[in-house]
């Protein structure tokens, strides 16, 4: 049996936080439930 697709969004910069963090979420979510697969976002951010 194969592996669901993996879907995965990246928002923000090293240097700056991210104001579309809610897009990427809401786009790689979709497109992974369209296809059949799951998704996942990775917030980048200064500490």
């Amino acid at each position: 049996m194969s592996q669901p697709l993996r879907v995965v969004g990246v928002s923000g910069s090293p240097t700056h936080p991210s104001h579309t963090t809610v897009l990427v979420d809401e786009v790689a979510h979709a497109y992974a439930e369209a296809m059949g697969g799951i998704s996942r976002t990775i917030r980048c951010c200064p500490s």
